[in-house]
């Protein structure tokens, strides 16, 4: 049976409260740091310490090893707020974001009291 082996590791950071977190979604691993940098420069020494560490004869069983549901929907929820952001910064100044009532005041429901 053939193995699979993923050749891109997804990883993001995110900030939450003071600090910085980052995780990998194929290995399951987590770092925090004060900065996105410090966050990458750590992803990149753990990601470089778990893969030399693995062992030819359990690679199987340690590698992929997929982050839990939670982490890889917050994973996909950043990139679409990041690709949101992109677009609606390409578009400039022809996008308006507003709130408006859809039914005028005369023909709002009032309340029974």
């Amino acid at each position: 049976m053939l193995a699979y082996y993923p050749t891109v590791l997804r990883c993001y950071s995110r900030p939450e409260g003071n600090l910085y977190v980052g995780h990998c979604l194929e290995l399951d691993l987590a770092v925090q740091g004060e900065s996105l940098a410090e966050v990458r420069l750590k992803m990149e020494e753990c990601l470089r310490s778990y893969l030399e560490s693995l062992d030819p004869q359990n690679v199987r069983d340690l590698f992929p090893r997929r982050a839990p549901l939670h982490v890889r929907l917050d994973y996909y929820r950043v990139c679409l707020l990041v690709s949101l952001h992109r677009m609606i910064r390409r578009l400039g100044t022809n996008v308006q974001i507003f709130r408006e009532r859809i039914v005028p005041q005369r023909f709002a429901i009032q309340p029974v009291v």
